[in-house]
């Protein structure tokens, strides 16, 4: 029986973007959402004086939703502060929304009109579709062409609507990388790792053993997987979307990248049979340890 140990793998990472919402209504005191639970009031002691002669300001009190891009249970600094924010502001109930209902929570708000969200931090493929709805402003005004000009033109795609307008800004970008093990690599007698889809299957196929699977990669069925497709469908010379959002991946080249993924399975045999079912963890755990 083979061990879980992977010479190469191909990791998925996210693309984060800060949108604000257009059709959002004015949020009450009774309910606020946001996308930061960290609050904090700085006043200089001469303010403070000053302000000890008005009267005091009301406690704050509400709700505030809390739409996570995250697992509190991974995520111990946002954990501890949600925990400060709490301690400071009893009066304040937090509802937190965790990554995997994000998506579905922010699509009740732009089209439920209920609640409203000022501002969020969607995954950039999350993006297109709350243009196409007009749930979004315009943000051209806020961020000038020569700022906008300093981030990698791949990263515009998704905040761009077909009128051309900006609807977003990058927020952070990982892009995909490409880890392999030197020391199982140069056992076998490579001294680089392979840099064309020929080569990854020579390559899986060397390292692919009674003790050891030659490649890896996670297709778990869940928000993040395309970034997998996504990265084999570029490298066929194809795309996600069209400039009008309209699909763009139901391609010749769409079909060639799928083909690759299913016959390194199927065909070559260089990764696991569950590997339809791996996330993140699966994929990693077994490379590190």
């Amino acid at each position: 029986m083979r061990k879980q140990c992977f010479a190469l793998i191909s990791l998925i990472v996210l693309s984060l973007t800060v949108i604000s919402c257009g059709g959002a209504t004015e949020a009450t005191p009774d309910t606020a959402v946001t996308d930061a639970a960290n609050a904090a009031a700085v006043t200089t002691e001469a303010e403070t004086a000053e302000s000890a002669e008005e009267e005091a300001p009301a406690e704050a009190s509400g709700e505030i939703v809390f739409l996570n891009n995250g697992t509190l249970e991974f995520d111990p600094a946002t954990a501890y502060n949600l925990e400060r924010f709490k301690e400071a502001h009893p009066e304040i109930t937090v509802t937190v929304v965790e990554e995997n209902d994000v998506l579905a929570r922010l699509s009740t708000m732009v089209t439920g009109g209920g609640e409203a969200f000022d501002v969020a931090e969607p995954a950039d493929v999350d993006v297109p579709q709350f243009i196409q709805i007009g749930a979004l402003m315009p943000m051209d005004d806020l961020f000038p062409p020569d700022e906008m000009a300093r981030y990698p033109e791949g990263t515009l795609g998704a905040i761009t609507g077909p009128d051309g307008h900006i609807y977003g800004k990058p927020h952070f970008v990982l892009p995909q990388v490409f880890l392999y093990n030197t020391e199982l690599l140069a056992a076998e007698g490579f001294d680089s790792p392979p840099k064309t889809w020929d080569e990854i299957i020579e390559y899986g196929q060397k390292l692919t053993n009674e003790n050891q699977w030659g490649y890896m990669y996670g297709l778990a069925p869940n928000r993040d997987t395309y970034y997998i497709f996504a990265s084999y469908l570029y490298h066929a010379g194809g795309q996600l979307f069209n400039d009008d959002f309209t699909a763009a991946f139901n391609s010749e080249e769409g079909r060639e990248a799928l083909q690759f993924i299913v016959d390194l399975r199927n065909k070559y045999e260089i990764v696991p049979p569950g590997v339809n079912t791996y996330d993140g963890d699966d994929v990693m755990n077994p490379f590190i340890l």
